[in-house]
């Protein structure tokens, strides 16, 4: 009995050691992605939430249509196109019928 409160108490011990460390990283992990989100914002031309309603391929290039549900940034239109150039170490993935938070950023 003696040997498991001591093995209970062990585990607490190391489950309180380690858990101060992951609220840290946590809370720093969430100041760089909020530096990252403005950054983000700054560099993108368009930013807005929307569904996919087509998608077209020619070769390697596939083109998303998309209707604008929420715009932050970007041309006030209800549609827009997306032109994606596919290689084997990046496709895109979009699905008709999806919505999709997109930042569209300057080329």
């Amino acid at each position: 009995m003696k040997f498991l409160r001591l093995a209970v108490v062990c585990c607490l011990l190391s489950i309180f050691a380690y858990f101060p460390s992951e609220i840290k990283s946590s809370a720093s992990a969430g100041r760089c992605a909020t530096a990252k989100l403005k950054t983000e914002y700054a560099n993108s031309k368009a930013i807005f939430v929307g569904e996919v309603l087509s998608v077209t391929s020619d070769g390697d290039i596939k083109t998303f249509t998309f209707k604008i549900e929420k715009r932050w940034k970007g041309a006030a239109s209800k549609e827009i196109k997306i032109s994606v150039q596919e290689t084997t170490r990046h496709q895109a993935w979009f699905e008709v019928g999806e919505k999709y938070l997109s930042f569209r950023t300057r080329r």
